[in-house]
């Protein structure tokens, strides 16, 4: 009996802090809501919360909206990353959803705002592509179903998620891919030259929108393997370390995608592609810093054996 007193003491003493923590969000002090919004994403990242934050998700998200409308850069961000742990603790089903509606808007508005910090961007990136997973993934069921549904046709239609969230995920997939596509290499092939934390923000972009690839259907899958996968390859030339490491991840997710639809699926130019990723395997590079180049070859030596591994 004791031990059920002290736990049930316990879980009361974790649920007086976060009401205090959810109060904080609407102080008028900025450093308040900062230290409030820090607690509750260390809370959410810990522990499972879902039955007290179900009664509680809609006062959450009003405080999240007006600090992603409202606060400052660093408030931006943090808000954004407290709605994707929201989003996780309640799961899949209509709770994550509605607050995947409500809370969209602003995160596309605020990742789409040139003007907007890059890290409050990046924040938006990330929160949009894992509500939308979350939203659209049943449980996470919805991966190998649809994955593995026979459909066809340029939609979305014969996709394993609720209609509503069919919609979300083609608008998601398009508002993420608007963001990281300004990297791509133009006619000549060129690159375009990086703008400050321009890397980041396509990277957290692109990182998202792989998430959400695997919730498609293999017709749609096709088209996208198709319209990227060239121009990824292209992108490992990037100067920045994390981007191209970010890059060839999602072509060796994409590849793996490929061949779930088709055994026999072939990167066009696989040796070009197999070549690039050796040079970026074993780069030597002494303009880069120690850390990254050896960060770069451990992931790359990876990227290049899943790929010529039939």
């Amino acid at each position: 009996g004791g031990e059920q007193v002290d736990e049930q003491t316990a879980q009361e003493e974790t649920e007086d802090k976060l009401k205090q923590c959810i109060d904080n969000l609407m102080d008028k002090s900025a450093k308040t809501r900062l230290a409030g919004l820090e607690s509750l994403r260390q809370a959410f990242s810990s522990r499972v919360l879902c039955d007290f934050l179900s009664e509680r998700r809609l006062t959450i998200s009003d405080c999240l909206e007006r600090s992603l409308k409202r606060g400052s850069a660093e408030e931006q961000a943090g808000a954004a990353t407290v709605f994707a742990l929201l989003c996780i603790q309640l799961g899949g089903g209509d709770e994550a959803e509605e607050g995947f509606k409500m809370l969209r808007p602003v995160l596309t508005s605020l990742l789409m705002d040139t003007s907007a910090s890059i890290a409050a961007r990046q924040s938006c990136a990330r929160a949009l592509g894992m509500c939308c997973y979350v939203s659209a993934a049943e449980d996470g069921e919805v991966s190998t179903a649809s994955r593995h549904a026979h459909s066809s046709g340029n939609s979305l239609d014969n996709c394993h998620c609720p209609p509503a969230s069919s919609q979300d995920l083609v608008k998601s997939l398009a508002l993420l891919e608007s963001v990281f596509m300004s990297s791509y290499a133009n006619r000549e092939g060129a690159l375009p030259t990086a703008k400050p934390g321009g890397p980041g923000l396509h990277g957290a972009a692109l990182q998202a929108w792989a998430l959400l690839v695997t919730l498609c259907p293999p017709s749609k899958l096709t088209l996208l393997l198709d319209q990227h996968l060239p121009k990824l390859q292209e992108c490992l030339q990037s100067n920045d370390v994390n981007y191209r490491i970010a890059v060839g991840e999602t072509i060796a997710l994409l590849v793996e995608l490929g061949r779930d639809i088709d055994e026999q699926f072939e990167v066009e130019d696989s040796e070009g592609l197999c070549q690039c990723l050796k040079s970026l395997a074993t780069d030597g590079n002494k303009h880069r810093a120690k850390n990254d180049r050896r960060k770069q070859r451990s992931i790359f030596r990876e990227v290049l054996h899943y790929i010529e591994v039939r």
